[in-house]
């Protein structure tokens, strides 16, 4: 074999599914517009013709690599999408995510925390690459068709991946919440003896402080990209960093008061896990927004290159809203028990 010339194996078993188009290591030739579950078998000519690039995208639109975003359902394409080039960064930072988990299950304290810095530096150095402005404001993909290049808001796939990421992270944190349901239900008194809530105006405080954050982070978002040198929306997302940590700050303070011992008994363990992933949030949120401020002292943020602000203020309103009802349901939970 090592002497023969590399050939294509073709479709010997005569299947249906588009896997077996012919294609090389840069996949294939053109993108083929199918209209059944068994192209292969009902378009007879579709290998040949996706050879001959007489399909979408025959060629480079942009110069680098790239693909095309469809709807959901009648898979019409919407626009290109450019796609990140070779990098080292994705890898450093699964390594690094991944040793960290692994070390800490070791006691390795200090080795799974620098793993875990060099895999958040390897994240966002990576985010810095791919969040560029497109190359072309439109690029051709058939003979007649063109296309926009990247899209924003909620036309863009990073946006969908956010919501589904935050979808997942906030069931994550409804299941803090059943476990502190679940212990403040399971014992005579809630809290139970030896434990007490803290006052409510600490509570209330965080409250407003996460709302005046995500108002300022919001204004950040709608602040005009192409006035420049973006003093105004660098002074909202600082703003909305400040009263972030002042609002966990103030939570914190008031369950240190009120002798919060995660050790003592389950009830406390399950306020302090509560507390902790608030915690792990805001710190993600302070790296979130040193990230954009430099972005926007580079000149990067720009209007065709904002799906790291407009991201961020996803995730940067859920927190906020986690950060109310968490508090909200530890202090209204034993009253309504009674």
């Amino acid at each position: 074999t090592l002497c023969k010339p590399r050939q294509h194996a073709g479709n010997p078993w005569h299947a249906s599914t588009l896997e077996w188009l012919p294609n090389e290591d840069y996949g294939m030739r053109s993108i083929p517009q199918v209209t059944s579950r068994d192209p292969l078998w009902e378009q007879t000519g579709l290998a040949r013709e996706v050879e001959q690039g007489r399909h979408w995208l025959p060629g480079t639109a942009t110069g680098g690599r790239e693909t095309l975003m469809t709807s959901a359902v009648h898979a019409t394409p919407l626009h290109v999408l450019p796609l990140p080039t070779d990098s080292w960064l994705p890898l450093i930072a699964a390594a690094g995510t991944a040793a960290f988990f692994l070390l800490l299950t070791i006691g390795a304290a200090v080795p799974a925390a620098v793993c875990g810095v060099a895999a958040v530096a390897a994240v966002c150095g990576w985010l810095w690459q791919i969040d560029r402005p497109p190359p072309a404001p439109q690029a051709r993909i058939g003979e007649h068709t063109w296309l926009p290049v990247g899209a924003r808001g909620v036309a863009s796939h990073a946006w969908w991946g956010t919501c589904i990421m935050l979808t997942v992270d906030l069931l994550i944190f409804a299941c803090f919440l059943f476990a502190y349901a679940h212990a403040s239900m399971s014992g005579a008194t809630c809290p139970p003896p030896g434990a007490r809530l803290p006052a409510l105006g600490w509570s209330l405080s965080s409250g407003m402080l996460l709302l005046a954050s995500s108002v300022m982070f919001e204004a950040a978002r709608r602040c005009d990209m192409h006035r420049q040198p973006q003093r105004l929306l660098r002074l909202f997302i600082v703003l909305a960093a400040i009263g972030m940590c002042a609002a966990f700050v103030a939570e914190w303070r008031g369950q240190h008061i009120a002798g919060l011992d995660p050790t003592a008994q389950a009830w406390s363990a399950a306020v302090a896990a509560v507390l902790a992933y608030q915690g792990f949030h805001v710190a993600i949120m302070v790296i979130a927004a040193a990230y954009l401020l430099f972005r926007s002292w580079s000149g990067r943020l720009k209007m065709a290159s904002r799906a790291s602000l407009d991201n961020t203020a996803l995730i940067w309103h859920c927190t906020a809203l986690q950060g109310v009802v968490g508090p909200m349901t530890i202090q209204l939970l034993p009253q309504w028990m009674g």
